[in-house]
């Protein structure tokens, strides 16, 4: 099972690169909250205990500067950099990142961990080739969510066909 740990995107985030609940985290009071320094996040735990870290944005709240990179080895925002996520599909651009972040990871023997943030299936939906439960709201989001399950699909693929399967988070 899995279950959001916040009411909203912006109080749910937090948490998912602290791995802490909100009210544990040092954050900012602001409507998107920010990850404040003195937060110890997720990717800085396992780096101390020597796993190899990196992320995938697609989404503009969720950058460098509000410290959602923080711990993060390698952060990658440019998914979100050349399109617009609430007009535009971002995900086969973060895939596309992700991809490419994990070959230079996977290098490394250390375990591995790595965040990818998806976007499109938020308030905007698209269509998209090859997809359709119809052209009414409901049936543009599950669209939407059809279509991140497959770009999730590809990522876990290719984590799965690889030497590094066991050792990657």
């Amino acid at each position: 099972h899995a279950y959001a740990v916040g009411s909203d995107t912006q109080r749910a985030l937090v948490p998912v690169v602290s791995g802490r609940p909100l009210s544990a985290t040092p954050h900012s009071r602001v409507e998107w909250p920010l990850v404040q320094d003195e937060a110890d996040t997720l990717a800085e735990r396992l780096g101390r205990v020597g796993y190899a870290t990196g992320a995938v944005t697609s989404f503009t709240w969720l950058r460098r500067d509000r410290g959602f990179a923080q711990g993060f080895a390698s952060f990658d925002e440019s998914p979100f950099r050349g399109r617009h996520p609430e007009r535009d599909s971002t995900g086969p651009a973060a895939v596309t990142a992700a991809r490419a972040l994990y070959a230079r990871l996977a290098a490394d023997p250390a375990p591995l961990f790595l965040w990818v943030h998806l976007f499109d299936a938020h308030r905007r939906y698209l269509a998209h080739d090859g997809i359709d439960f119809g052209k009414d709201q409901k049936g543009l989001y599950l669209g939407e969510v059809a279509f991140v399950d497959g770009r999730l699909g590809e990522l876990v693929a290719m984590v799965a066909a690889g030497p590094r399967a066991g050792r990657t988070l």
